[in-house]
């Protein structure tokens, strides 16, 4: 219970109405349909498989690397409050959060 349980819910705003609007993104939509990222996140590891390989389609050679990081980091720190913060990964420092769907949403700390 939480110092907000007394308090009513005013509006909400779900993980796939954020899909929706473009400010989640299902990387891998049927090989881990438990995982979010954000679009930041999402842009970044696209910014920087174009710097490396010359190309976007590289995307996967960048992301999975992060998505491997941030389940081991998860699967570490079980006992921890979220967020579970990465530092030093493909797109710099890392929040995790756990999501709607049992998995992890992976984010920049500004997108919090």
């Amino acid at each position: 219970m939480s110092a907000f349980d007394d308090f009513p819910v005013v509006s909400s705003y779900t993980e796939e109405q954020a899909i929706e609007d473009g400010v989640l993104v299902h990387p891998y939509p049927t090989r881990f349909p438990w995982l979010l990222l954000t679009i930041a996140v999402h842009v970044e590891c696209e910014r920087i498989a174009k710097e490396r390989y010359g190309t976007a389609d590289e995307y996967s050679k960048v992301v999975m690397p992060l998505i491997m990081d941030a389940v081991m980091a998860v699967r570490a720190s079980r006992e921890k409050d979220p967020p579970i913060v990465l530092e030093h990964t493909a797109a710099g420092t890392i929040w995790i959060f756990p999501n709607a769907k049992g998995g992890m949403t992976i984010m920049l700390p500004s997108d919090y």
